[in-house]
C-alpha cells in the first residue's frame, strides 16, 4: 500500500499525463465511513510506484470527487458541505504544480444552493462542468468568457440522481443513481445545456440501484455498476443508447426481417414494417 493514507479512499483520479494519483478520502458520496476527510496527492514513478506528496484537510468538506482540467493545470474538489462558512460553494479549485501535482487553493465555486455535490464531469476543453448535488440535481456550469478557473457560472439545473459520466466527444451524459434501472442519458447541446433522452432499463429488475457508471475511450461502450438488489457490471453498446450527435446517425444497420409465411411463398410484396420511437415521433427523424 502507499504511505500517507489514514482514510478510506473512495475516489481516485489520475492527470491526464499519467504523473499524479488524487485520492478523496474519508466518508464517501453518502455520508459513510471515517470522519476525517481529506484529499491526498501521488506522484507516480516507474512501474506505477507511488510517492506520497501531500495531504489536504483545508478549504473542503467531506469530499466526494476530483477532476483534473484537460491542461493539467487546475483540479477541481467536490464537497457535500460548504467549503467556508456561510458560503454556498461547495466546488473547490486548486491549482496544480507542474512539477509535483502539488495542489494549492485558490478559490471556490458557489452553485446557488446550500446542498453539497456527489460526483463532477468536465468537458474536454474545460469550459463546462457537470456537477451532481446532494438534492438530486444536475448542475450545468459554463466558464465565463475569459475567466479564471473558478469563474463559472449555474446555466442549467435538473432532477437527477447518482453518478455522472461524459462521452469522450462530449455530446452525451450518463448519470446512474438510487433507484434507477440503468444510466439515465442525457444529449448535450453545443452550448452545455442538456435534455433527458431515454433510459437504457434492460433487465430492469436486474440493473436496479445502478450507483456508478464508466464510459470507454472510444465512447462505444457504456458500463454501470450497482448495489443492494445486483452484484455484476451491466454493459451496453452506447451506438445504440446514443440518439442525437448533431447529425445523421444510424440506429439499425444490416437489419434482416423475415416472414415464415411470406419466406414460403417467395415473395414479400405487400409486407408492412412499421417503426416507432419512445416518446412519440420527431419532426427531425428521417427514415431512408
Amino acid at each position: 500500500g502507499a504511505a500517507g493514507l489514514d482514510h478510506w479512499v473512495n475516489q481516485i483520479t489520475v492527470s491526464s499525463d499519467g504523473k499524479t494519483l488524487y485520492t478523496v478520502n474519508g466518508k464517501n458520496a453518502l455520508g459513510a465511513g471515517q470522519s476525517g476527510s481529506s484529499v491526498s496527492v501521488f506522484r507516480i514513478g516507474d512501474g506505477g510506484s507511488l510517492t506520497f506528496i501531500q495531504n489536504i484537510t483545508e478549504n473542503i468538506n467531506t469530499p466526494t470527487d476530483a477532476v483534473v482540467s484537460p491542461d493539467g493545470l487546475t483540479v477541481y474538489v467536490a464537497s457535500r458541505s460548504a467549503v467556508t462558512s456561510g458560503s454556498k460553494a461547495v466546488i473547490s479549485v486548486f491549482s496544480r504544480s507542474s512539477e509535483d501535482g502539488s495542489l494549492n487553493y485558490t478559490g471556490a465555486i458557489d452553485l446557488g444552493t446550500t446542498k453539497g455535490t456527489v460526483d463532477l464531469a468536465m468537458s474536454s476543453d474545460g469550459t463546462r462542468i457537470y456537477s451532481l448535488n446532494t438534492d438530486l440535481t444536475l448542475t450545468v456550469l459554463t466558464k465565463t468568457a475569459d475567466g479564471g478557473t473558478a469563474d463559472f457560472t449555474v446555466a442549467q439545473s435538473i432532477k437527477v440522481a447518482g453518478n455522472v459520466e461524459l462521452s469522450p466527444d462530449g455530446k452525451t451524459l450518463y448519470v446512474c443513481g438510487y433507484m434507477v434501472n440503468g444510466p439515465a442519458i442525457y444529449s448535450v447541446a453545443d452550448d452545455g445545456q442538456v435534455t433527458n433522452t431515454g433510459t437504457n432499463a434492460n433487465n430492469p429488475s436486474e440493473y436496479r440501484w445502478s450507483t456508478t457508471v464508466a464510459v470507454s475511450p472510444d465512447g462505444t461502450s457504456v458500463f454501470w455498476g450497482g448495489t443492494h438488489l445486483w452484484q455484476g457490471i451491466g454493459y451496453a453498446n452506447a451506438l445504440g443508447l446514443c440518439f442525437d450527435s448533431g447529425s445523421g446517425a444510424h440506429i439499425g444497420q444490416r437489419l434482416l426481417i423475415t416472414d415464415a409465411d411470406d419466406a414460403a411463398s417467395g415473395s414479400y410484396a405487400g409486407m408492412t414494417v412499421t417503426f416507432s420511437r419512445s416518446g412519440g415521433a420527431n419532426t427531425a427523424d428521417v427514415f431512408t
